[in-house]
């Protein structure tokens, strides 16, 4: 009686044990990638790792020939990497980078282009951010910038007001592709200049008469044969809902 209880004592401390392991690893994943935890991330990370480290220690700890519980072992581990990472191929993984005030410098002189405003043309902002987003869906992947500014109400009217002279916004493209929207309290516009590449570099400013804010969105997917200029669009694709 005594051996079936430390049996059993060993097996919950072994399974408890693997258990903290992989959720340190996963947060690990979260914090050194700044991984947004989605759908695909949670089965990819944690339930499958999960269910596979059960059925594992349920073929160690049975009372099966040593044979059998090799082959069991064998087949259990390569089944659960197999759907780890098939999982992997076609879940949908993000990944948000923040930066804010005096850290925005560095990472955003990376990623500067012709169609995105160089900071000292931001005037006096008393709040900036930068977010990086990134998407993954198997080989298919796509980068957003968003610089946001707010200002305080006489600054913001100045550089609203200034957009249209340094800025050429389009009134349409091709008949059917939308080229403005709202969501929300913010009035989304696409720029002419990237017009040629359009699909493939997406460039909005957008901003926000409550708030006082204005957002500039760099938006680059080289595989793309098609966007509709919508709030899902804005929204899932460019990674706004995770911002405001």
């Amino acid at each position: 009686m005594e051996k079936i209880r430390l049996l059993k004592s060993r097996k919950i401390a072994s399974f408890l044990l693997s258990f903290v392991i992989t959720m340190i690893i996963d947060m690990c994943i979260v914090l050194v990638r700044h991984s947004i935890i989605n759908i695909s991330f949670v089965l990819t990370f944690f339930v499958l790792p999960f269910i596979g480290l059960f059925l594992i220690f349920c073929v160690i700890f049975s009372e099966k020939k040593i044979i059998t519980k090799t082959v069991l072992f064998v087949v259990t581990s390569v089944v659960t990497l197999a759907l780890i990472f098939g999982f992997f191929m076609v879940g949908t993984f993000e990944e948000l980078t923040r930066y804010k005030n005096e850290k925005v410098e560095t990472p955003y002189l990376k990623i500067i282009n012709d169609s995105m405003p160089e900071l000292n043309e931001l005037g006096n902002p008393v709040n900036i951010e930068l977010f990086k987003y990134y998407s993954s869906f198997a080989v298919f992947h796509y980068d957003t910038d968003i610089l946001i500014c707010k200002y305080n109400e006489d600054e913001y009217s100045l550089q609203k007001e200034q957009l249209d002279e340094k800025y050429i916004f389009l009134k349409e493209y091709d008949g059917n592709t939308e080229v403005s929207s709202n969501i929300g309290d913010y009035y989304f516009r696409l720029l002419s200049a990237v017009a040629s590449d359009f699909h493939e570099e997406v460039v909005l400013v957008a901003t926000n008469d409550e708030t006082k804010e204005i957002a500039y969105i760099n938006y680059c997917d080289g595989d793309s044969d098609y966007i509709e200029l919508s709030e899902g669009f804005i929204k899932n694709d460019c990674g706004w809902k995770y911002i405001r």
